[in-house]
């Protein structure tokens, strides 16, 4: 090593979670190749927070599920991992209150994974 420079022990994360798609299934994703079970809970769900969704770990190391499809809206949710509770630590949408929680931003129109839908005004 010359210069001081270290070289980083990851590359630059490449993962995309939340991915919003047109028919509003979201896939969620996240890098944890030494947890041994990985899970999400969202507002979307009919007991949320109690209820969880497991997730799959690829070859990898990486955890994926596809939830949905979503009434578009902003739903916080946050991933277990191994019984700890974290944020999504890729999402750029972060939203922190008494448990760590982010949220996916569902469009009706657009495939990006952070396009906001806002709901109608009261009086419109």
């Amino acid at each position: 090593m010359t210069g001081g420079l270290r070289r980083p022990r990851w590359p630059p994360e490449t993962l995309l979670s939340p991915e919003v798609r047109p028919d509003r299934t979201v896939t969620f994703r996240l890098r944890a190749p030494k947890a041994s079970e990985v899970s999400v809970t969202g507002e979307w769900m009919l007991d949320y927070p109690s209820n969880k969704t497991s997730l799959t770990k690829d070859s990898e190391g990486v955890w994926s599920v596809t939830v949905g499809p979503l009434v578009p809206n902003i739903y916080l949710y946050s991933f277990t991992v191994d019984g700890m509770s974290i944020a999504d630590p890729i999402n750029p949408a972060i939203k922190l209150r008494a448990r760590t929680s982010a949220r996916p931003r569902t469009s009706r129109r657009g495939t990006k994974p952070c396009s906001t839908i806002r709901r109608p005004p009261m009086n419109a």
